[in-house]
C-alpha cells in the first residue's frame, strides 16, 4: 500500500498565489505516483488552534485506515504537522521552512493570541520530547537566508536537515514543493525499507 502525503500549508493559504503553488505541487506529486491531499489550515479564520489540530488529527485517523501517513508541513503548517507527528507518531514528517522552536523576539498581543502562535508554542514544547527514533523519521528543508523565519529555529538536531538552493521564504518553499519531491519520496522509501 502506498504512503499518503498530507500537505499542511502555512499562513495565507487562502490567497491565489499560494493556492496556485499548492495546486501545482499536488499535480507534480501525483505525476510521480504519490497520493497527496491538502489539509485546509484556514489560518486567517476565527477557528481556534485546538479546532484546527483536531481537524488534522481526524484527517490523519481517516487516512491511516488506508496506509501510512507522511505529514508535509509548510511554513506555519510545520507547527500543526509537528504536533500531530508527536502525538500520533505518523510514519514521517517533512518540514519545509517552518519553525520547531519559537525565537526569543517580542511577540505582539495579536500574535500571542493567534492560532499560529498557539500551534507554534505547542510545537516548541513537543519537539523537545521527540526521541532519536522519532527524529530519524523527520526531514527538514531550510534556506540559508530567510526574512520570514530564522533558519536556526527551522532545523532539528537529530533529524535529516537539508538546505535549499534558493534563499528566501517563498523561493525555498516553491523549490521543495516543485523540485525536491524526488528527495522526499526517496527519504520515505528509505524509511519503508527499514521498517
Amino acid at each position: 500500500m502506498k504512503d499518503l502525503y498530507i500537505l499542511v500549508p502555512g499562513l495565507n493559504d487562502h490567497t491565489l498565489p499560494i493556492k496556485m503553488l499548492l495546486w501545482l505541487a499536488v499535480q507534480r506529486w501525483r505525476m510521480m505516483g504519490m497520493r497527496v491531499v491538502v489539509f485546509s489550515s484556514n489560518w486567517e479564520s476565527k477557528e481556534s488552534y485546538a479546532a484546527k489540530q483536531q481537524r488534522l488529527d481526524q484527517l490523519i485517523e481517516r487516512q491511516e485506515r488506508q496506509g501510512s501517513v507522511v505529514l508535509i508541513g509548510v511554513s506555519a503548517g510545520v507547527s500543526l504537522a509537528t504536533v500531530a507527528f508527536a502525538r500520533r507518531r505518523t510514519h514521517a514528517l517533512v518540514a519545509v521552512s517552518g519553525l520547531f522552536k519559537l525565537s526569543a523576539r517580542q511577540w505582539s498581543p495579536a500574535e500571542l493570541n493567534s492560532a499560529w502562535h498557539k500551534a507554534a508554542s505547542r510545537c516548541d514544547e513537543l519537539s523537545a520530547t521527540l526521541s532519536a527514533a522519532d527524529k530519524h523519521r523527520i526531514l527538514t528543508f531550510t534556506p540559508h537566508h530567510d526574512a520570514v523565519i530564522d533558519p536556526q529555529y527551522a532545523r532539528l538536531r537529530g533529524a535529516t536537515n537539508r538546505h535549499t538552493r534558493r534563499n528566501g521564504h517563498m523561493g525555498s518553499i516553491a523549490e521543495v514543493l516543485l523540485g525536491r519531491v524526488g528527495e522526499i519520496k526517496q527519504f520515505v522509501r528509505g524509511l519503508d525499507q527499514r521498517s
